[in-house]
């Protein structure tokens, strides 16, 4: 859970949508795309391994934002 306005998170929403989308089909040129959004290998690690596997059978709309 991420507290920020209201503004900041729909911006952030698209970028999180893509990347996670983008995790889903697990091959070098989406580490890659992914590497050049997250800047840290770590981060994108997890990413392949951890959360696009949850998603995996998802079509879309991994976020949402509450008030």
């Amino acid at each position: 859970e991420i507290e920020t306005t209201e503004t900041r998170a729909k911006d952030l929403r698209a970028i999180a949508e893509k990347v996670i989308t983008t995790a889903r089909t697990n091959d070098m040129h989406s580490r890659r795309l992914a590497r050049r959004w997250l800047n840290d290998e770590d981060l994108v690690k997890s990413l392949f391994e951890n959360v696009a596997p949850k998603f995996a059978s998802k079509p879309g709309g991994y976020t949402r934002m509450t008030k």
